[in-house]
């Protein structure tokens, strides 16, 4: 069985390798990303790391933002085929002059560019087909909910206003054959495959990456843990130390929570736990963060992606919206992906806010204890379970460069 295992792995490297060549001989299009900053930089990680990984296919990216600076520490190092912009108020030749307009999570692109979109539309006199000179695609948020899967690859024709007669292309990522697959370069691809390879060993200290938003239940989380770390066997005690990303659950814990708790529950064992602050990261440090730790408390859909590709624990706080629909989206990825009972469990306190966790008669936020092998190893084997299902579909930049072929040698539909 692990033999067979290594096989596919290695036929799924070797396909990879296939399609890189494939994408060498296709010719290189232009694109304009465009891509707003909302308050967590959530949307400007998946268009960074698009813009990267399309690029590396021969793709000429031109990256429209409207907070650049951010790329300062995010992305410093960019491939020669990207080019950044301040998001345009004014018509612009770079903003137009393009073959594909990708519009990132509804950002809405400017209007003298969906104007512009309408006018390269043109009748092939030969055939006396109308066809869009420029592409436009908008690019969804991630869920595993049915109606991507429904609803990937739709056209949207534009009936009436600015825009008129054009025509806009909905593309869905996903976790199952369908949908537009999910964000994966050849690098991360080729890490997962040598990790598959390697023997997992025990290790004396725990490390907890954690990196979600500010209303997390983090007193809980932090209680449990030095709960857990007080009540080990002092023959058999594992350390823990606590990594957490910057932004604002980083200045809470550090300032607020770590200090209550550390004075209050921790014993003598002081040295054995720890709070390891950590500054911004570039995409690749955050990677390699994730990799590190042995567990991975994340939230949004970047973060998302990337803890699923350790092959390691995973908790994930989504983005919350109002009336709770954010749960109804949580619970659709849980079930598609088969998550054991407690998985869902955890996953479901963590997503219960502070404020709420508060009026909740005792509430608690339980992990399955450091000395709990099994479960651990139940834990871990899902993890690895799923992501080798997720490398068998195509990736997100691979399919939607051949959506773009596929679509530039239709004609425009209604």
């Amino acid at each position: 069985m692990l033999f067979l295992k290594h096989l596919a792995l290695a036929a799924l490297a070797a396909l990879a390798n296939l399609r890189n060549f494939n994408f060498v001989l296709m010719q290189s299009l232009t694109w304009s990303i465009f891509c707003r900053v909302i308050d967590n930089y959530g949307d400007a990680g998946v268009c960074i790391r698009l813009a990267k990984d399309l690029a590396s296919k021969n793709q000429r990216i031109r990256l429209w933002i409207d907070e650049p600076k951010i790329l300062n520490w995010m992305a410093p190092d960019l491939d020669s085929n990207i080019s950044v912009h301040p998001w345009p108020d004014l018509p612009t030749k770079e903003a137009c002059l393009v073959d594909v307009i990708l519009e990132a999570f509804g950002c809405e692109i400017p209007q003298f560019i969906q104007e512009e979109i309408s006018n390269s539309i043109f009748t092939d006199q030969k055939s006396k087909n109308r066809y869009q000179r420029i592409q436009w695609i908008n690019l969804e948020y991630l869920s595993g909910e049915a109606y991507a899967k429904k609803n990937h690859g739709l056209m949207s024709p534009i009936l009436s206003g600015i825009g008129c007669g054009a025509t806009k292309w909905f593309f869905y990522p996903g976790f199952e054959e369908g949908t537009g697959g999910l964000l994966l370069e050849d690098m991360t691809r080729r890490k997962i495959l040598a990790s598959e390879n390697t023997v997992q060993k025990s290790v004396n200290t725990l490390n907890i990456g954690i990196f979600c938003y500010h209303d997390a239940p983090l007193h809980c989380l932090i209680r449990e843990l030095i709960q857990q770390f007080n009540n080990q066997e002092s023959t058999k005690c594992t350390k823990f130390r606590v990594n957490v990303a910057a932004g604002q659950a980083q200045l809470k814990l550090k300032n607020e929570i770590a200090p209550l708790h550390v004075d209050s529950l921790m014993q003598d064992k002081k040295a054995g736990f720890s709070f390891n602050y950590l500054r911004y990261m570039t995409q690749e440090d955050f990677d390699d963060y994730l990799w590190a730790n042995d567990i991975n408390f994340i939230r949004g859909e970047d973060s998302l992606i990337r803890a699923i590709w350790t092959g390691k624990p995973w908790v994930w706080q989504i983005y919350p919206q109002e009336n709770h629909l954010h749960l109804k989206k949580l619970n659709a990825l849980l079930e598609l992906l088969v998550a054991p009972a407690f998985v869902k469990k955890i996953h479901k306190d963590w997503n219960t806010t502070a404020d709420e966790a508060v009026n909740i008669e005792n509430f608690e936020f339980k992990l399955p204890d450091v000395s709990d092998t099994e479960i651990w190893s139940n834990w871990h084997n899902w993890c690895r379970t799923i992501r080798i299902k997720l490398l068998q579909q195509r990736d997100l930049s691979t399919q939607l460069v051949s959506f773009v072929y596929d679509k530039r040698q239709k004609t425009v539909e209604y």
